[in-house]
């Protein structure tokens, strides 16, 4: 029976060629697979993002499922997926994602507003309440974390703390019209005329420049954390097109010798 060796002059086993070449070649495929699998979670990430803004939820959620198949711990692909769950009305799910999502990367004010929010649309006012003053602790210069916080305290019945809130609104975007509404309606319930029509009269004329934006409430939590997230850019060893990637200590001794012959060059 023939086999794939020869022995050299020493008696030693020696592999054919065609043999190595089928080896180097196999070898060279399987180097090439995480390459392949990280330009597809990019390309993945990029289509989900691109479907999300379309808000066409049911295809970004079939994209970035597929992408966490190839990047399970990936934390950006998590929160756009949940992303996608929220918007398609799926907050139970967003949920769960969140959790995960928490475990793999603590303290984001990303993952805290996004579970506030879903926790605030399944009417569990005081968990929505502890996730959306996390997301103010860990960022407290955006205008809409304190508007759903001042949201979330009144459905739980937090009053003084709503009003804390709203206030802190108008004074990171003066231009909140929602936030000067809402404190209006405080005012008059507390019976400070003055203060009701100085946040009414704000209210008419914001409104008359911005229209009704303050009746939809997905525009009213949309902030930079709602935006989906993209593909985190992949490291040097796996851009498009660098199919094994080149060991650095290799690049710097080409690098050498290809300084030292231009040297030469120069002397001669």
């Amino acid at each position: 029976m023939r086999t794939a060796e020869t022995s050299n002059l020493n008696g030693s086993p020696t592999v054919r060629p065609w043999l190595l070449l089928v080896l180097l070649w196999w070898s060279g495929a399987f180097v090439g697979l995480p390459v392949q699998a990280a330009e597809n979670f990019v390309r993945l990430m990029n289509l989900g993002k691109a479907q999300l803004e379309n808000r066409t939820p049911d295809k970004a959620i079939e994209s970035f499922t597929v992408a966490l198949s190839l990047e399970p711990d990936s934390v950006p692909a998590l929160r756009n997926l949940t992303r996608a769950r929220m918007l398609a009305g799926e907050d139970a799910e967003a949920l769960k994602l969140l959790q995960r999502a928490e475990t793999l990367q603590k303290d984001s004010a990303a993952t805290s507003y996004l579970a506030g929010l879903a926790s605030l649309h399944r009417s569990q006012f005081d968990k929505s309440v502890r996730f959306l003053q996390a997301a103010v602790r860990l960022d407290a210069f955006t205008p809409a974390l304190r508007f759903q916080l001042a949201n979330a305290c009144q459905k739980a019945g937090q009053h003084e703390q709503a009003i804390v809130q709203l206030r802190e609104t108008v004074r990171l975007d003066p231009l909140h019209a929602s936030a000067h509404f809402k404190l209006a309606a405080y005012a008059s319930q507390a019976g400070d005329q003055a203060e009701f029509e100085r946040r009414q009269q704000e209210f008419a004329r914001l409104r008359k420049i911005f229209g009704d934006e303050f009746r939809t409430p997905a525009g009213l939590e949309r902030c930079v954390h709602t935006q989906p997230e993209a593909a985190p850019v992949p490291p040097p060893a796996f851009t498009a097109g660098n199919k094994s990637p080149v060991p650095r200590r290799y690049e710097r001794s080409l690098r050498r010798r290809r300084g030292a012959r231009r040297d030469r060059r120069r002397c001669a």
